[in-house]
């Protein structure tokens, strides 16, 4: 799986989505062919930032991480990449992290 762990400044009207994509030692095909995965938020409450120097840890876990290409399930990985999409309301609040850690965990 891929754990992610960063610290978040995020305040009423953001959001944040983090993806990963892998790829398997064995699969012939190009990395940059393969896709987005969602991972899910571990915390289900969002807890907003009360000003611009207040951060909170966010953890986004995707566990036992298998996909098919061409034909053949891959239930492991050599090579993954992190996306962090953050989003706002208002050009006027931008979220912000730092911190930033991402483990790959088997």
């Amino acid at each position: 799986g891929v754990h992610v762990f960063f610290d978040a400044n995020q305040q009423s009207g953001t959001s944040f989505e983090v993806y990963v994509k892998v790829l398997a030692a064995d699969d012939n095909a190009s990395f940059d062919s393969k896709p987005w995965i969602l991972v899910p938020n571990v915390d289900d409450v969002t807890t907003y930032a009360s000003s611009y120097t207040d951060f909170t840890e966010q953890k986004y876990f995707l566990d036992n991480i298998s996909y098919t290409s061409n034909g053949i399930v891959h239930n492991s990985y050599q090579t993954f990449a992190v996306k962090v999409v953050m989003y706002s309301g208002t050009p006027a609040i931008v979220p912000q992290i730092k911190n930033f850690r991402a483990i790959a965990t088997s």
